[in-house]
C-alpha cells in the first residue's frame, strides 16, 4: 500500500470533526458601566467658608419642630405652598446633616437655622457644594436670616469659590432614576425636577401656568414665555408649534396674572 500524507479533503473532514467535538465558547460577559458620580470640588472650601461667615452669626439650637417649621416656610416660599417640603428627622447618631428634596437629617448639633438652610439648599440645587448650591444657599440667608447679598458674594469671591450668576439655571448632572417629563428640553425637565415636578403627571396636575410662575420665581428671567408654551404643549401632548395665537394670548396673560399675584403686586 502506498504511503504518505492523508487527503486535503480527509483532512479537512477530521477538523470539522474535531472543532464540532469542541465545547462551545461562552459568551464573554458584559461589562457593566457604572455610572459617573458628579465630583463635588469644592465641598471643603465652601465648608470652611460657612464655618468663617455664616455659623458664628447664629449658633442657636433649635428644636427639631422649629426645624420642619423653617423648611416648610423654605420650599413654600421658593415653589409653592401646595408643594410638599422634604421630611425632617430626628439624625441622632449620624455624624453629619444630610439634606436633599425628599428629606433632610439634623444631628441635635445641626439643629441651627443656617445649617437648616444649608441643607435645604441642597433640596433646591443638583450639584452638591456647587455653584448652583451656592447660589441656592446664599439667597436662602439673605431672603431668611437677613444677610447682606453683596458681603456673602465678597467673601465667597476671598475664598475662591465658584457661585452661580442670580436667575442662572440649574446645571445638568449625569442623573439616573429620575422620570423627568416628556417632550421637554434636558434642561427645562431638570429645572422642573428642583421644583417637585417629577412626571407628565405632576405638570398636569398643577398646570402649566402655575409650574411657569413657579420656576419664574425660583430662577428668575431666564425663564421666559417660551417655557410657558414648552410646559403647555407637553400637557397637551403636541408640538409648541401647534397652539394657536389665541391660546398663547391667554396662556401669556393667566401666567402673568399669576406671577403678579404670587409676587404680591395688583393684578393686570
Amino acid at each position: 500500500m502506498p504511503t504518505g500524507p492523508p487527503p486535503v479533503k480527509l483532512l479537512l473532514y477530521e477538523s470539522i470533526k474535531e472543532a464540532d467535538a469542541l465545547p462551545a465558547a461562552r459568551p464573554a460577559p458584559k461589562r457593566v458601566r457604572r455610572p459617573q458620580r458628579v465630583r463635588d470640588f469644592q465641598r471643603s472650601r465652601v465648608y470652611r467658608w460657612e464655618a468663617d461667615h455664616v455659623l458664628p452669626h447664629d449658633r442657636k439650637l433649635m428644636s427639631l419642630d422649629a426645624c420642619r417649621a423653617l423648611v416648610g416656610r423654605v420650599f413654600a416660599e421658593r415653589q409653592g405652598p401646595d408643594q410638599k417640603p422634604p421630611r425632617v428627622e430626628d439624625g441622632r447618631g449620624r455624624r453629619h446633616a444630610a439634606g436633599s428634596r425628599d428629606v433632610i437629617k439634623l444631628p441635635r448639633w445641626a439643629r441651627t437655622r443656617p445649617i437648616v438652610l444649608h441643607e435645604c439648599a441642597h433640596g433646591l440645587a443638583l450639584d452638591g457644594h456647587g455653584p448652583d448650591f451656592v447660589r441656592a444657599y446664599v439667597e436662602l440667608l439673605v431672603d431668611f436670616l437677613g444677610f447682606e447679598r453683596a458681603d456673602l458674594e465678597r467673601s465667597l469671591v476671598g475664598a475662591g469659590i465658584r457661585i452661580s450668576p442670580p436667575g442662572r439655571p440649574i446645571a445638568a448632572p449625569a442623573m439616573s432614576g429620575i422620570v423627568a417629563p416628556v417632550r421637554l428640553p434636558r434642561s427645562l425637565a431638570l429645572r422642573l425636577v428642583a421644583i417637585g415636578v417629577r412626571t407628565l403627571g405632576d405638570l398636569r396636575a398643577i398646570g402649566p401656568v402655575q409650574a411657569w410662575v413657579r420656576l419664574r420665581r425660583c430662577f428668575g428671567q431666564i425663564i421666559g414665555q417660551g417655557s410657558l408654551l414648552t410646559l403647555a404643549a407637553a400637557g397637551m401632548a403636541k408640538p409648541a408649534e401647534e397652539l394657536d395665537g389665541r391660546t398663547r394670548a391667554e396662556l401669556k396673560f393667566e401666567a402673568t396674572r399669576q406671577l403678579l399675584e404670587a409676587n404680591g403686586r395688583p393684578k393686570p
